[in-house]
């Protein structure tokens, strides 16, 4: 429903993955990660940073 606001716990391939399945059909989401940064265990700290930029470009926050 578009009303509802999402947060999703955990920011690896399969959190961030059901947030792009999301997308567009919620009125917000969140994601959040104990590492404070998206995909820990596949990108280092510039990579997880270029990525957050993009997909928070696209409405997602972090």
């Amino acid at each position: 429903n578009k009303e509802s606001r999402v947060l999703i716990i955990g920011a690896g391939l399969i959190g961030l993955k059901c947030a792009e399945g999301i997308y567009g059909r919620v009125k917000s989401i969140t994601v959040v990660d104990m590492a404070g940064r998206i995909l820990p265990s596949i990108l280092d700290e510039d990579g997880s940073a270029m990525m957050e930029k993009h997909i928070e470009s696209k409405g997602v926050r972090f």
